[in-house]
């Protein structure tokens, strides 16, 4: 019977997927930038964090503050004294900073030590800037 109703369900195209499985969404995700992602990926994090234009996190374009985020794709910035990757995720944060010259908060936040996801669950950016 559960069969009958999952193949009904694509026939339709509806996805069926178990709500148990994995902090992602399904839906494809656009920025303002062009940037298209396959979905979401939500993951517990150590806001208030601090969202940047930039994976060297340079100029901040506002805050993410809340504890349970959604991230979409990642790139890696310099490395610690002991050689180890400073990943960044991107993001749209929660608000932004329009006194610092901010449009928006799509940006870059530190998830080394920050971040509650192995960088293995996000797709690689391709970039590492957006705009101010």
């Amino acid at each position: 019977m559960n069969r009958l109703i999952a193949a009904g369900a694509l026939c339709l195209g509806l996805a069926l997927a178990p709500t148990s499985v994995a902090n992602a969404s399904a839906a494809a995700v656009r920025d303002p930038y062009g940037h298209t992602f396959p979905g979401w990926v939500k993951a517990r994090n150590n806001a208030p964090l601090a969202v940047y234009s930039s994976s060297n996190f340079t100029f901040q374009k506002g805050w993410l503050d809340t504890t349970t985020s959604g991230f979409l794709c990642k790139t890696t910035t310099r490395n610690t004294p002991d050689g180890q990757p400073i990943w960044a995720y991107y993001t749209q944060g929660d608000r932004y900073l329009p006194g610092k010259g901010a449009h928006n908060s799509w940006g870059f936040v530190w998830a080394s030590g920050n971040v509650f996801l192995s960088p293995n669950a996000l797709p690689w950016c391709g970039f590492n800037s957006v705009p101010a």
